[in-house]
Formats: structure tokens, C-alpha cells, sequence
């Protein structure tokens, strides 16, 4: 499957609703036994997720001769059309689930320099907490800690989309607890080969020069 190094979905435009649906799903076989009981078995650790984005509002216009402006229904339908459909997997900034702070990816042990970033969250007081991989980091903004000072240098964020990694060139010593205020996105696909673009109004072109 192909993928589009740090690619985002567009971020910006405009109109999206505040009906935004986050579904996250999981796979559990339920086998029922001739007594009733029932015998359940969950074949992935972690959960999938799915978006529904409603958009009530997307202009399109023909830019003017001076301008490379393309219409909000044109960026979304290029870039749809760029991943090929469900092809090609790319990166989603999620505006309500992007941040945990102080997370720990882990405690040096004088040896270990390798350390996998999850974010955690959930209802603590309860215990009803999920840790998961981080898809991608966002390394412009999220600043990793070593007892609670921060590094600016001496590590890399390494691996692969879905299985990300604060790797420190030096291990850091026993007993140091590595946090982070951690920033990411999430490693995403369109859920289906075609979609829907609906258009229901149109704009003037921008303004020359903007």
C-alpha cells in the first residue's frame, strides 16, 4: 500500500460542522454456549477509528489570472482524488484529540535508549484508562523531558507510522523519568473508492492579490 510521507488531511477549511462523529471500534468473537454463557475473545489490542466530517459549507469559484487559489471543494476533491480513493493512507489532525500532557514513554534503566511514545487517557480515578500508540508525532511541537527537564536536542523521534519512537543517543540513567507534553496526528485512509461532492452554491473569485 502506498503512502504519502507527512501528508495531512487539509486542516483549514472552512464550514466543517460541529457534528464531527468519532467512532472507535474494536473485534470481539462472541461464542454462546447451550447454558446461556457466553465466551468472548477480542482479536485486536487496539482500537480503530472512524470520522465522519460534515461540511456545510464548501465554495467553489474559478480563481482569477492572478491567483493559484483553488476553491475548498477543489483542495478536498484533489486531495481525494491524490490518495486514490482508500489507497493511500495519510495523516488526520483530530482538533479535539491531539494532546496529552506529561505522558510517560517510559523510565531510563541506564541501557535502554529506544522508548515507544503512547499517549494515555481516559478516567483515571476509575481506572478505566487506554494507553495505545502514537500514529505520528508532531515534532515542531511536542517537547520531550528527562526528570522534568527539557531536551533540545539528544534524541530523535524514529519508526514507522502507527509505532513511533523517542530514541536518545545516549540511554538516559536509571531511575530518569522520560515525559512528554506530547502533540500528534493520526494514520488514517478514506473509508470507501468514491465520495460525494455536492455543490449546492457558488462564490466569486478571490480578490487579486489574496
Amino acid at each position: 500500500m502506498a503512502t504519502f510521507a507527512n501528508i495531512l488531511y487539509p486542516p483549514n477549511l472552512p464550514g466543517l460542522a460541529f457534528n464531527v462523529v468519532r467512532r472507535p471500534k474494536g473485534n470481539t468473537v462472541v461464542q454462546t454456549h447451550v447454558s446461556g454463557r457466553e465466551t468472548r475473545l477480542g482479536y485486536w489490542t487496539y482500537p480503530l477509528y472512524e470520522w465522519d466530517l460534515t461540511y456545510s459549507v464548501l465554495r467553489d469559484f474559478k480563481p482569477c489570472p492572478t491567483s493559484l487559489i483553488l476553491s475548498e471543494l477543489k483542495r478536498l476533491e484533489g486531495f481525494f482524488l491524490a490518495m486514490q480513493g482508500s489507497l493511500t493512507e495519510f495523516f488526520f489532525y483530530d482538533p479535539d484529540d491531539n494532546f496529552v500532557a506529561n505522558q510517560v514513554p517510559g523510565t531510563g534503566d541506564g541501557t535502554t535508549t529506544d522508548f515507544l511514545v503512547v499517549p494515555t487517557w481516559g478516567d483515571a480515578s476509575y481506572g478505566a484508562t487506554v494507553t495505545e500508540p502514537v500514529a505520528n508525532v508532531n515534532q515542531n511541537a511536542t517537547k520531550f523531558c528527562l526528570n522534568g527537564i527539557p531536551q533540545l536536542t539528544g534524541y530523535t523521534v524514529t519508526g514507522n507510522a502507527g509505532l513511533q519512537y523517542v530514541s536518545f543517543a545516549t540511554p538516559p540513567d536509571s531511575g530518569v523519568v522520560i515525559t512528554a507534553n506530547l502533540f500528534f496526528n493520526f494514520f488514517v485512509r478514506f473509508k470507501e473508492d468514491s465520495l460525494d461532492f455536492e455543490k449546492f452554491s457558488a462564490a466569486p473569485a478571490p480578490a487579486s492579490g489574496h
